[in-house]
């Protein structure tokens, strides 16, 4: 028996919008994909892939094939969606929009920062991967100016940082710190010094949340929640490095206009 769906969400979230950002728990995988696992290239079942997907469809009471999730590649692609596309080829791209009421826009992560961005007016969602790639090469700013093409206001959109790896748990080594200072010395500050000389302990929530607001957007918010940590709400592919299990799971955020 599994359990029910219990995504974490922000308080007063717009009437004609629907959002979570769910947790390992409440699907029907097992062993190392512990239950709600969404990822289908991991190494799991893909009927129990499909079926874990099909549960959140219906937590949005909507179609298995409303449910939109992109090949995720951590670079800058953003793509306009506006109508379902087959799961089995999806897009390659690490955000998605849409303005079409009961299409769900979903995103994947095991430790990257996944980003919800909804202006209510419009409207418009999207779903975002925040890995470090992809932040440092500019999805962020593709996606909000993605957005604003489609008609939102940057003064309406507010942001949504879900679980993701905190600073504390992300060593880094010196070539990685460089990708960073040699783009914009500022952006050492996301930076501590790590356990040797040579590491460093990396921000990734910080470094999304200061490129969001940069854009000026309405607001930022973040549910500071750090999923190496946690092991019993969500998957981490660090942790599971760490451990030395073979493969992990992944977790999904999704927002929805409602119809």
């Amino acid at each position: 028996m599994t359990l029910p769906l219990k995504p974490l969400q922000i308080p007063s979230f717009p009437s004609n919008l629907d959002h979570g950002f769910f947790t390992r728990q409440g699907g029907n995988s097992t062993g190392l994909f512990s239950t709600l696992n969404v990822g289908l290239s991991k190494g799991d079942y893909r009927e129990t892939v499909v079926a874990n997907r099909e549960k959140i469809a219906r937590y949005f009471q909507q179609p298995l094939t409303s449910l939109c999730f992109a090949e995720q590649v951590h670079g800058n692609t953003a793509l306009f969606i506006d109508k379902p596309y087959d799961f089995k080829t999806p897009p390659k791209a690490d955000a998605l929009i849409t303005n079409v009421q009961g299409l769900i826009m979903g995103v994947q992560t095991a430790d990257c920062v996944p980003i919800l961005l909804y202006d209510p007016t419009a409207p418009l969602v999207a779903a975002l991967h925040g890995g470090w790639k992809g932040a440092l090469s500019g999805i962020i700013e593709n996606t909000i100016t993605l957005m604003l093409q489609q008609g939102a206001k940057r003064m309406s959109i507010t942001a949504l940082i879900g679980p993701s790896i905190a600073q504390e748990s992300y060593e880094v080594d010196e070539d990685f710190y460089r990708n960073f200072v040699i783009k914009n010395h500022a952006w050492s500050t996301f930076f501590k010094q790590g356990n040797k000389k040579e590491k460093f302990f990396f921000d990734l929530e910080g470094f999304v949340k200061q490129k969001l607001t940069d854009q000026r957007l309405k607001t930022v918010l973040t549910l500071a929640q750090d999923t190496y940590k946690n092991a019993n709400l969500f998957f981490s592919c660090r942790r599971s490095f760490h451990t030395g299990e073979p493969t992990f799971g992944n977790q999904a955020s999704c927002i929805m206009i409602r119809p």
